[in-house]
């Protein structure tokens, strides 16, 4: 925004604008505490709790025509802009375990009619993506051994449930991935059991087998597993016995025998199975376990990858593929060579990741200063393989300890890691119960506990997985947080919202501001269509910061949001903006 001359008379139309505004969210405060209200304004007068009033000139403002904008002022802090439906695959994904959130029918297990009663909680909070844990048939409570991939595991309920959450979704723009299953099948999977069967019968020699139940020559699906008639020596993967003098490969365990994603049998198998669930709306996949396709050979797991990626996107190109390699970022970047859209950012997540140690750590590897390093680094190595790659950032999963316990079970360090999480490039995946801080570590079963709705109305209350341990919360339950503006809900959900509100934190190009000699510092812009804003980090957990962006070169005055951890409140002032510890502001 430029200055006028005429700065009493902007001064005091933008005070009225203030003393409106901050009656109406007082009044609203009292009333329903968090919530959002959205008003009209004039953009060039909307101005910023401590942050001296921007004037724009008469004749512009005179010419401005009034857009909706939402505004929102919480204790966490403060949002203004235009929230924007994504219609391409930068999307802000929700990671649900069907089976521990939320109960329709009593029987203690998830179930897909209770999470379709809760989309509107999730669309409230921002999120335009959910990503389904396994859903299919299985044996076992996480259900990464599918025994019939057509399926709904009759614990969730019926395809036709899973097809009225699809309607619920499609109606709210929410877009659903489910994890896709390629490495392996269960033990109970047809294809597996009749391939067992079989190997113990001799080869019959004829052209037509002659025997009722197939010999191992004439039955196909003796080919869709890795089977040895000998104990592999040396294999970097482990091998069990089938009973019957055979072997098969079982990387994970004994009850999961890796398919052969050599045969184009089983390929053909497996996108048939792509094609019914496409056609049930679903909008892409989370392919499992990729670097354990043929482990050890990641040239042939890229190629696998490019199978599989050039066969969805063949149905729809704007079907979205997000791909587990879990290794190191110099060993996981190439798999962009195989055109997928995204492979999950490890190098910043779990508890040896750059979030959790930016936020938890006193070194300078690990600084404010040392982040906006990092990210540049990232992005520029993810970019030199596939210009077209969306990164896919996320803190913590169904594999790792939750992030309450990695931020120490502190708030503030928690809210503002989950803030770093949100506001980097491409799509972001927040684990269910991170968006109210549950704690969940040790056993993968405590990792997957029940949503924590409330502590006095069970309705929609799971059980969990059986053999789960007691996990006590540090935060409170849901309902608790909703009515509460310094909340870990209430922050993320406004996080969220300046997601929203602002495509370039998502889409832009990411680059550093030179000059900035404090560590605690981080302050990166980023464009998107010729759009460029300035975010600014202060990773200090005790000290405000005042920046001179005048003396950095820099002219950015227009505060459109902040994220704030304490009381203290982010101002910008002629060229000077202050940042409280642990906050975060967007300007343009």
């Amino acid at each position: 925004m430029k200055r006028s001359s005429v700065r009493l008379l902007g001064s005091l139309l933008c005070l009225i604008l203030l003393v409106s505004t901050a009656a109406s969210c007082s009044k609203n405060t009292e009333s329903n505490p968090g919530t959002e209200n959205s008003i009209t304004v004039t953009p060039a007068l909307a101005v910023t709790q401590g942050a001296q009033a921007d004037v724009t000139e008469p004749e512009a403002t005179a010419a401005a025509e009034e857009t909706q904008v939402n505004v929102t002022q919480t204790a966490s802090g403060y949002a203004r802009g235009e929230l924007t439906e994504s219609t391409d695959n930068y999307r802000t994904y929700y990671e649900v375990f069907v089976g521990s959130y939320c109960d329709s029918d009593q029987d203690g297990i998830g179930d897909f009619n209770g999470l379709t009663s809760k989309l509107d909680y999730i669309k409230d909070m921002g999120f335009d993506g959910i990503w389904l844990m396994p859903i299919h048939e299985s044996p076992s409570y996480h259900k990464y051994d599918v025994i019939d991939y057509y399926t709904i595991d009759a614990s969730y309920g019926t395809m036709e449930d899973f097809e009225g959450f699809m309607a619920a979704c499609e109606e709210r723009d929410i877009k659903v991935i489910l994890d896709l299953v390629l490495n392996h099948t269960s033990t109970q999977c047809a294809w597996f059991k009749s391939a067992v069967a079989s190997l113990a019968i001799e080869p019959c020699g004829q052209e037509t087998c002659i025997y009722e139940e197939l010999c191992r020559e004439h039955n196909p699906y003796c080919t869709y597993y890795n089977f040895t008639e000998e104990m592999p020596q040396n294999s970097l993967t482990s091998y069990y016995a089938t009973g019957n003098g055979w072997y098969y490969e079982g990387d994970f365990w004994s009850q999961m025998p890796d398919l052969n994603l050599d045969n184009e049998e089983v390929r053909s198998e497996l996108e048939k199975a792509v094609d019914f669930w496409l056609e049930k709306g679903v909008g892409g996949f989370r392919l499992d376990a990729a670097l354990h396709y043929f482990y050890g050979s990641p040239q042939k797991n890229i190629e696998t990858l490019r199978w599989i990626t050039d066969y969805v996107k063949q149905e729809d190109e704007d079907n979205y593929l997000v791909a587990e390699v879990w290794t190191g970022a110099s060993d996981y970047m190439q798999y962009y060579e195989s055109g997928i859209d995204s492979i999950f950012n490890f190098a910043f997540a779990a508890e040896d990741g750059r979030i959790v140690k930016t936020m938890t750590y006193q070194s300078a590897q690990y600084s404010g200063a040392a982040f906006g390093e990092a990210v540049l680094r990232y992005f520029d190595q993810m970019q030199a393989v596939n210009k077209d790659a969306i990164d896919a950032v996320f803190i913590s999963n169904h594999d790792t300890s939750r992030a309450a316990g990695l931020f120490r079970g502190k708030s503030g360090l928690y809210k503002m890691g989950e803030a770093v999480s949100l506001f980097m490039n491409g799509s972001v995946f927040v684990y269910y119960g991170e968006d109210i801080g549950m704690r969940g570590s040790g056993i993968d079963e405590n990792k997957r506990g029940p949503m924590y709705w409330s502590d006095t109305d069970l309705t929609g209350m799971t059980d969990g997985p059986a053999g789960m341990e007691a996990i006590e919360n540090t935060f409170p339950p849901l309902d608790i947080q909703q009515q509460d503006e310094t909340s870990i809900n209430s922050y993320m959900k406004l996080a969220i919202e300046i997601r929203n509100q602002n495509p370039e934190i998502a889409r832009g190009i990411p680059a550093l501001v030179d000059g900035v000699e404090d560590a605690d510092l981080c302050l990166m812009t980023k464009t998107y269509q010729g759009s460029t804003i300035l975010l600014a980090y202060n990773f200090s957990k005790t000290e405000t910061k005042t920046i001179d962006l005048k003396a950095l070169g820099v002219s950015y005055d227009d505060l459109k949001a902040y994220l704030v951890v304490e009381e203290d409140l982010v101002s910008l002032s002629d060229g000077l903006l202050v940042l409280p510890a642990c906050s975060i502001a967007v300007m343009e």
